[in-house]
């Protein structure tokens, strides 16, 4: 018997599919849940079978290693791009979802009595463990570029930190000179467009080396960048600049690397 649309309606089938599709993890899965038709009896039959073994496993102590993971769709479109570079969260995901495929190829031969349809299912999928190596030579497990991504990258992040270090000291070391000096209002420093700057009474601006990065509202108040860390200011910011680049440069090369698995991945 064909199953027709009007028969469909009758049912109620298009209302119940619209109940269902808000619990979809990914708008992808939400897509597919959306446009479910009634399927022919043998194929039908084995999605039963392969739903029936992955409950099965709730009411037994053998949980399948199964994690939700968000859709990759988008990035494997976006890697084919010449030059494209992807953001981490996508290689995250990338990650995650081959990590779950050795997961559960290595669960499913252990209990082949259990979930014989699953397990022929998992089969079919390829297990790289080089993408997620190359991956993690990348990313930590917090998904931040670690220092280690290129020797360039660590030699960098090496030299903000040297450049932060002294402009703490430095600033330190002014602000305690010219609180001695009487030359600072009570509240003593401020911030300025994330820099700490000595707040200055302005009658004695003239008398405290440094940048001016702004007047208090009375004008009673002259916020000064000391010269003895101006100089380490502008060694951060010219670093930063520099990571900005080479991390830039890491994730278009991981990019690149990644791309040579998309027909794996797709």
């Amino acid at each position: 018997m064909q199953i027709l649309q009007d028969h469909l309606n009758e049912l109620e089938f298009p209302k119940l599919l619209e109940e269902i599709t808000p619990y979809a993890y990914s708008p992808r899965v939400a897509e597919k849940i959306s446009n479910i038709q009634p399927l022919p009896q043998k194929e039908a039959e084995f999605l039963l079978k392969k739903t029936s073994e992955f409950l099965s496993s709730y009411e037994s102590e053998n949980y399948i290693p199964f994690d939700e993971y968000e859709d990759i769709e988008e990035p494997l479109k976006l890697m084919l791009i010449e030059n494209f570079r992807l953001e981490a969260s996508a290689f995250l995901r990338i990650r995650k979802i081959t990590e779950q495929i050795g997961k559960l190829q290595s669960f499913f031969p252990k209990f082949s009595e259990n979930f014989p349809n699953l397990e022929e299912e998992i089969k079919g999928l390829e297990f790289r463990k080089d993408i997620i190596d190359k991956i993690s030579a990348v990313f930590n497990r917090f998904g931040e570029v670690k220092n280690e991504a290129s020797p360039l990258l660590k030699e960098i992040r090496e030299s903000i930190s040297i450049a932060k270090k002294n402009i703490q000291e430095n600033f330190n070391k002014s602000l305690n000179h010219y609180a001695q000096q009487d030359f600072l209002d009570e509240i003593r420093e401020s911030t300025i467009e994330d820099q700490r700057v000595l707040a200055v009474k302005s009658g004695f601006k003239k008398r405290v080396l440094g940048r001016v990065l702004g007047v208090s509202k009375t004008g009673s108040i002259t916020y000064i960048q000391p010269d003895s860390v101006v100089r380490h200011y502008h060694q951060l910011r010219e670093s930063e600049e520099e990571q900005k680049k080479e991390v830039d440069r890491i994730l278009r090369k991981l990019t690149s690397e990644i791309a040579e698995f998309h027909p794996r991945l797709s």
